[in-house]
């Protein structure tokens, strides 16, 4: 596993850059609760061509407090915010 900080694009996308400069692409499901700037741990799970990885969240090492801004509403089954 590596550690490094979790960097999210407006597309939806993420990232982590270790200590040594990887770089190590996170999309979909793996990304579910965690915000910009938490420390995690990532299993690499794709090495693709041209040295560019792929991985998951494995654990949460250091989370940051987003401050989030919207309208708190409860649906049927879970709360959510809205912008």
């Amino acid at each position: 596993t590596c550690e490094g900080v979790l960097r999210l694009t407006r597309e939806g996308e993420g990232f982590i850059l270790t200590d040594i400069g990887e770089r190590i692409g996170l999309s979909g499901p793996t990304l579910r609760g965690y915000f910009d700037g938490d420390v995690v741990n990532v299993q690499i799970t794709h090495i693709m061509d041209e040295g560019h990885s792929r991985g998951r969240i494995v654990n949460l090492v250091k989370a940051t407090t987003p401050f989030v801004v919207g309208r708190l509403i409860q649906t049927q089954s879970q709360w959510e915010v809205l912008p």
